[in-house]
């Protein structure tokens, strides 16, 4: 199991989070954090997946962090766990596909508001 600083969310393998934010929102940063986790698959705005990453899902051996600020990578994975970093800041954790409605309706302006957790993150 892998904690995720900033939040109450919890990575098993084969889980996905999907972490949003717009440019210069400290998504690197926050993968940063991660770089040195055994069996951690971290992957920075992917446009669309390939053949080794449907592999990798499909074993369910690894747990993947993604960061997007569009959220395309949805049409290609079913990810259910997603947060929004705003500022280096988890703001929000929910669905991933709740977050990217709330997102493509209002931008990032409405997550900046959002109550859900509004943690600093620690990374």
């Amino acid at each position: 199991m892998l904690k995720i600083e900033g939040t109450d969310l919890e990575l098993d393998n084969g889980e996905i989070l999907i972490v949003f934010g717009p440019k210069g929102s400290g998504k690197t940063k926050f993968l940063d954090g991660y770089r040195e986790k055994k069996g951690v698959l971290l992957l920075d705005e992917p446009k669309m997946i390939d053949k080794e990453l449907k592999k990798v899902i499909k074993e369910g051996t690894k747990k993947i962090i993604i960061t997007t600020r569009t959220g395309d990578i949805l049409n290609f994975i079913k990810a259910k766990k997603a947060c929004v970093l705003i500022d280096g800041k988890v703001m929000c954790v929910n669905m991933a596909r709740d977050i990217i409605k709330v997102i493509n309706a209002d931008g990032y302006k409405k997550c900046t508001q959002c109550k859900f957790y509004n943690r600093k993150c620690k990374i």
